[in-house]
């Protein structure tokens, strides 16, 4: 969650801890305002995890490689305008598989592990994407 030209943008992990703790909402809302600080808190557990999911999500996509998939990596941390504009150039250009690609819609933006091309036409052209999770 963050808060941009007064307007709050959401995304999936914000959708997710809401329905499992709104107090967790409200204390997202004051980070967001900078009302309250971001808890500084280091757990190694977390650094295991994120680096087990990092490597799961490669041997994915090294999966999706050997099948033959050519991918396009946005490659930036943060959702800008670049990426997502980046995200719908890989789009309208037909790649195979599109990974960590950056979407916004109105209030809601996020990041999906893969968009991969299907035979299902849209205003794009004769095919369209669907989000693969590697999780």
């Amino acid at each position: 969650m963050k808060i941009s030209d007064n307007i709050t943008i959401l995304n999936a992990h914000d959708l997710v801890g809401h329905l499992n703790c709104r107090h967790l909402t409200q204390m997202d809302v004051a980070v967001a305002a900078e009302s309250v600080a971001k808890p500084d808190h280091w757990d190694p557990v977390l650094d295991t995890l994120r680096e087990r999911g990092l490597r799961h999500e490669q041997a994915y996509l090294e999966h999706l490689a050997a099948e033959g998939y050519d991918g396009i990596r946005i490659d930036v941390v943060d959702i800008t305008e670049d990426a997502v504009d980046a995200t719908l150039d890989a789009m309208h250009a037909g790649a195979d598989i599109i990974i960590q690609a950056a979407l916004r819609s109105g209030r809601w933006e996020g990041r999906a592990d893969v968009l991969m091309k299907v035979d299902k036409p849209s205003n794009r052209g004769n095919w369209s994407y669907e989000i693969v999770d590697t999780n």
